[in-house]
């Protein structure tokens, strides 16, 4: 199954997805929010190792996004790659995409993934990445040092950041 990619109530995404399809029913639409198809490889070939993303162009309206295929993130050393269930849409996305905090932590450097918020699980540990194991189930908020720009946001299938922006999701939850 795919992961899940939850945009809140935020409408304005769900049309854009469904404008980039084509406006029609396919596996990525899946009970009124974003679901991600898990990227599959031809026959006989080794797995691909990309994914679905909704990726920003510029600075702009919605229109600044797409839905496009991109590479999977590789941890590197004292990074976690987290399979994303689920990601959080908030006013500082709008911000980031219309220009406003270009100011304060300089320009993107598009493309970009945007999104900060994640709760999903463990898919790659780092090199010395020993507080979290494959697996487990984690939250966390992209950029916890701040609003510093980086190129995997959350709005993906899979997304990376220093393993300390990760906490291990309570038991109970979920």
């Amino acid at each position: 199954a795919g992961s899940m990619l939850v945009v809140g109530l935020c409408m304005l995404l769900y049309k854009r997805a469904q404008r980039v399809i084509g406006g029609h029913s396919s596996p990525l639409m899946n009970h009124g929010s974003m679901a991600m198809a898990a990227a599959t490889s031809t026959e006989g070939a080794p797995p691909a190792r990309r994914m679905k993303a909704l990726v920003q162009h510029g600075y702009g309206g919605i229109d600044a996004y797409g839905l496009d295929e991109v590479p999977i993130p590789r941890a590197g050393p004292g990074e976690v790659v987290v399979r994303v269930h689920y990601a959080a849409l908030n006013p500082i996305d709008f911000k980031r995409r219309e220009g406003y905090v270009a100011s304060a932590t300089g320009p993107e450097p598009f493309p970009v993934v945007p999104g900060y918020d994640v709760a999903g699980v463990v898919h790659e540990l780092g090199e010395g990445v020993t507080a979290l194991a494959l697996g487990d189930a984690v939250y966390g908020l992209a950029h916890a040092g701040g609003l510093a720009v980086q190129k995997h946001g959350t709005f993906a299938q899979y997304t990376k950041f220093a393993a300390e922006a990760f906490a291990r999701q309570p038991e109970g939850l979920g």
